[in-house]
């Protein structure tokens, strides 16, 4: 601002909004298009939105794609998912594992073949990171719509989903809505484990 003539700046509309945004942008915003590091401060303000009417990002009028799981009482560790070819015909299973902070592919006879595919962090107030077969995104609770936003931490347009509980069904499913193409299936199921992990995500939803 002290750089700008007054003459400018006295019959500015949306000055102290302009004044905000630009403060933040020089200050506070230490993220990058290609890193893995989330600031959860920023998400919430500028990515994730507070109106449930809103889809964030540039992935609007995008086809979606809706699963829903049925809530769990107990503490979900592990999702086997099956693997098909092009055609869609199953070809076998393995399993996803979360175990002490890091998630494991199982597979073979009896899944006794376990390979490291990641880890999760659980930070404080229900954020977590994850980073997936070189694949980082993090989940970010949105406290005033009970949802948790989606967001794949690397590209221009980070959003890609949002989960939500339906409270108006009997077995209170847990919904997951994707924009359609940015999430593999074995993205989907890891998201899957994770909001039916006791420590991680189960907490959020009361």
């Amino acid at each position: 601002e002290r750089s700008l003539p007054d003459k400018w700046l006295k019959k500015l509309e949306l000055r102290a909004v302009i004044r905000e945004i630009a403060d933040d942008l020089t200050d506070d915003c230490q993220m990058s298009e290609y890193g893995i590091y989330a600031d959860p401060a920023w998400i919430r303000k500028y990515l994730s939105g507070e109106d449930s009417s809103h889809i964030p990002g540039r992935g609007e009028g995008e086809p979606r794609i809706f699963v829903q799981i049925p809530w769990q009482e107990e503490n979900v560790t592990s999702r086997t998912v099956d693997r098909e070819n092009p055609a869609g015909e199953k070809t076998g299973q393995y399993r996803i594992v979360l175990k002490d902070g890091v998630l494991f592919h199982e597979e073979g006879g009896g899944f006794r073949e376990s390979t490291k595919k990641g880890w999760v962090k659980v930070h404080r107030g229900s954020v977590i990171q994850v980073w997936y077969n070189t694949i980082p995104f993090c989940l970010l609770p949105n406290d005033a719509q009970k949802t948790v936003e989606i967001l794949i931490e690397a590209g221009p347009n980070p959003w890609i989903g949002r989960i939500r509980r339906r409270w108006d069904e009997w077995n209170n499913p847990i919904e997951i809505e994707f924009i359609s193409g940015r999430a593999a299936a074995d993205l989907q199921e890891i998201i899957g484990l994770l909001v039916l992990n006791q420590d991680c995500l189960r907490n959020f939803w009361g």
